[in-house]
């Protein structure tokens, strides 16, 4: 069992008062250079990440921007003129299952997902540009999925198989 001494008893002996004091420069040096270590590792942001170049018009994630705002910067509709909101368009899905995600929207594109099939529409006209289907040979009775990720032009998504898939957002071919 180590010897405990009470603080003041350490102080009042030079020998013992020269090793502490070595030992906080050494936990102070030790200290700076985690932390310039931990610093010099952190990843840089990613110049085309989700809200930090993205157009006002664009939701390109579940929270809109990284730092999870869910703010639209878009003016058009103010507090005179909600009461005149009325539907544009509607887009029938060619299945029946639950829909778990939030869509995004980039490029006046809007991307969703179900638990087989990747969808594209035309934001403002509810025009389909395009699907992919993915079924599973062994699909999840559950039917759950997490939606898209969007970055740099791809769409990344999970699979109720346990995979990951990355499609072009241009035509959703499978990358």
């Amino acid at each position: 069992m180590p010897l405990r001494l009470p603080l003041h008893h350490i102080l009042d002996n030079p020998l013992l008062r020269k090793e502490v004091i070595v030992s906080k420069k050494t936990f102070a040096l030790a200290s700076i250079v985690f932390v310039l270590t931990f610093a010099a590792c952190a990843p840089p942001a990613p110049l085309n990440a989700p809200g930090i170049t993205g157009a006002a018009g664009d939701w390109p994630s579940y929270n809109r921007t990284l730092a999870g705002d869910r703010f639209s910067p878009l003016s058009d509709i103010n507090r005179s003129n909600v009461a005149q909101l009325k539907s544009v368009c509607v887009y029938t899905l060619p299945e029946v299952t639950s829909l778990q995600t939030g869509p995004i929207v980039v490029g006046g594109t809007m991307f969703f997902t179900t638990d087989t099939i990747s969808y594209a529409i035309d934001a403002a006209s509810c025009v389909e540009k395009w699907k992919q289907v993915r079924h599973s040979a062994s699909p999840s009775r559950l039917a759950v999925h997490r939606g898209f990720a969007w970055m740099n032009g791809r769409l990344f998504r999970g699979t109720s198989d346990a995979h990951a898939l990355a499609m072009d957002a241009a035509d959703g071919h499978v990358i």
